[in-house]
Parts: C-alpha cells; structure tokens; sequence
C-alpha cells in the first residue's frame, strides 16, 4: 500500500484539525443546611459545606474542513455526572454539509436549541452571567440529542433572518436511579435581528418519560389501592414512565444598547398525563458594561400549571403511600433574585461572583432535602458562587 501510494500521481493531504477548548473553575456555598442546590446531571450540589463540582466543568472541540461544502465537529465534556464523577462524554459530534451560502445541514450528536443560549450554554466565557436562571433552563434537562438539522439564513431589508428545524431523540441517566428520554423530537425556531434587538422564538414538540424506581414502586402500590378506590387508577397512570406528549414553547429577546443590555425568556413546558409538572418560567437580566467589568442583575421565576394535589383518605393500607406522594408533590414555584459582576481580567478569561436568594412554596424545583419530613422546605436559600471561566 505504501508503494502505491508513493508512486501516485495524485497527491492528497490529510485535512487540517483545528483544536480549542474552554472551562470553568467555580465553587458555590449555601446558607441551608438541610437541602442541597443541584443543577443539571451531577448528583452532588451545593450546600452550607460548599462544593467545586456544581459549575467546573472542561471541554475541547475539535474541527475539521474535508473540503469546502463538507465538515466535522467532535466535543469533548467533562463535568459532574450522575455518579458524581467528571468522565468524560462526547456532547457533540456531528457532519454538516453546506449547501448553499446560506443553507447548511448537520447529521450527528447536536446541541438541543431550546433556549437563546443553547449553543454555548457549557462555555462560561460566553455568558454574562454565572449561570443561565436555573428557574428558566431547568425546564429542558438534556442538552444535546441525536438526529439531524438545518440551518438558513436571510436578510430582508435591514433584518437578518435565521431559522433551524430540528429532528432527533435521547436518553440520559440522572441521579436517584433515574432515567430521561426524549423521543420522537421535532422543533423549530427563528430569530430576526435588527439593530440592537434580537427575538427569537421556538417551539418543540417531543415524547417524554421518566423512569425512576422509585416512581415504580408508588405506581405499583397505587395500582393496588386502586382496588378500594377506583379514582386513584388515573395517579397511577401518571407513574407509569411510558412516554407522554410533550412540548416546549419559548419566546426570548436581546436588546443591546452598548454599555446597557437587557436580556429575557419566557418558556412553557405542558406534559399530559405525567406526575412531571409543566411550568411557564421566565427571566429578566440587566447590566452594563463598564471597562472591564459588567455587573448585573437577574430576576427570574418558575411557576406549576398543571399541580396534583393528592389528598388520600384515611385507609390504613393507603399509609405506605403517603410520603412517597408528598415528597412528589411537594415540589412548589419557586422566584429567585440575583445579582452578580462579570471582570474580565483578560481576552479569554472572566472571573464572576454571583449572589442569588430563592424564595420557594415548598421544596422547589432544584433542590433535594435531606430530611423532608423535619425540613424548613418552604424557607428561602441563598447561593454564592464565584466562578472563573476561560477559553483557549
């Protein structure tokens, strides 16, 4: 083979890999002892003790041109995991083939675009703030699937027009034995942008389940005292981890008056027939840049629509249920304020210190309690976090 090669008349080149990378090396502490502020898949949040795992996170992204129509991209993520552990996964990798100036198409592992942030949502450097609203971006858990997309792009008259429709699914584990699974997902979004405004607008429509096992004991024992009381049949249903209609609608919008910037979401998430709440959320961020420094504040808020409230009579052998149904059902709306200042110390680094205070019903959407029976779980929680992010 090596000969062949050698006495080929045509010459070929191995395409150039371009590497680069980013990451955040944060620490957050609370003043609760008692509950923990998780985000994402990591099992270990933050609490009174404080932790480096909730934001640091490592990512490297390689990039190629097989010619000029054809690439690739592969990225590489390590950050807190299900186990607690920080192995690293493929967050993207995928094909993308330029059809016209304007038009391209990619095949492979991609970003979930559900928010305006979506696309360097894990690179910290990027975002002004610490941390998108967890209120807001909870809603959508995974952040990437696997499937395929097109992109366009447009200018009509002074607007420069984009839009993206996506196909695809996935499944990840997440702590507590639990499993999500997005299926069968379609979804679009636009953006204009004119001056200093951008909109954008998105809509989802997908198949989720929730598969825990604890959620299938409390189904099993429901099932049983559906016996006595037929009405509980349908709760039932609801733990049953089949995949349930869902979908995702969001409207976000950009205003940039250099130094000043405004930046908010609002989101609805409807899931029928499913113990998961659906939630309308929304955020509003504010700041202004000033040299090297950009502080900012964030109000944001999370809100049930959907609540079960489950009031079991008093049948000795409903007992076993009782908590087990609490616990799910206790999870309330939840507002947080925040504030924060972004330094850039210099081209690829950012040093942010944030402080936030949460307000919630119950539990909240975020948060695990370490004794719910004993736990001040409606007191609110505030969470500092200082965090550097670099790219490279």
């Amino acid at each position: 083979m090596i000969f062949i090669v050698s006495q080929s008349t045509v010459s070929w080149a191995a395409p150039a890999i371009r590497i680069s990378g980013f990451g955040t090396l944060g620490y957050a502490v609370t003043d609760n002892s008692e509950s923990e502020y998780f985000i994402g898949r990591g099992v270990d949040g933050a609490n009174d003790s404080g932790t480096f795992k909730l934001d640091s996170r490592l990512g490297i992204q390689f990039d190629t041109d097989f010619s000029p129509y054809f690439s690739g991209t592969i990225q590489a993520l390590s950050r807190q995991n299900e186990d607690g552990e920080f192995t690293p996964e493929i967050e993207w990798a995928y094909l993308k083939g330029q059809v016209t100036d304007s038009v391209a198409i990619r095949v492979g592992r991609i970003g979930a675009p559900f928010f305006m942030v979506s696309d360097y949502r894990e690179v910290g450097y990027a975002n002004t703030t610490l941390r998108p609203p967890e209120n807001t971006y909870y809603q959508v858990p995974l952040r990437n699937f696997n499937g395929a997309d097109i992109n366009g792009l447009v200018e009509v008259g002074q607007t420069l027009v984009s839009g993206q429709a996506f196909i695809g699914q996935n499944e990840k584990n997440f702590p507590n034995n639990t499993k999500i699974n997005l299926k069968d997902t379609i979804g679009a979004n636009v953006a204009f942008e004119r001056g200093v405004a951008k909109l954008r607008l998105t809509h989802v429509s997908t198949r989720s389940a929730l598969n825990n096992s604890d959620f299938n004991s409390v189904r099993m024992g429901l099932a049983a005292a559906a016996q006595l009381i037929p009405e509980l049949s349908a709760l039932a249903e609801s733990f049953d981890g089949q995949a349930k209609q869902s979908t995702f609608t969001g409207v976000g919008l950009e205003l940039d008056m250099d130094p000043w910037f405004v930046a908010t979401e609002y989101t609805q998430r409807r899931i029928k027939k499913s113990v998961v709440p659906s939630f309308n959320a929304w955020y509003l961020t504010a700041g202004i840049r000033w040299k090297n420094f950009t502080p900012y504040m964030t109000l944001s808020q999370m809100k049930h629509v959907s609540k079960t409230e489950v009031i079991l009579p008093p049948v000795p052998q409903l007992d076993p249920l009782r908590a087990p149904l609490n616990l799910v059902f206790s999870v309330g709306d939840q507002t947080t304020v925040a504030a924060g200042m972004r330094w850039d110390v210099f081209e690829s680094a950012a040093l942010k210190l944030q402080f936030e205070k949460t307000s919630r019903d119950s539990i909240g959407a975020n948060f695990i309690e370490y004794d719910f029976a004993q736990s001040e779980i409606s007191e609110d929680v505030n969470l500092l976090s200082v965090a550097m992010d670099f790219t490279f």
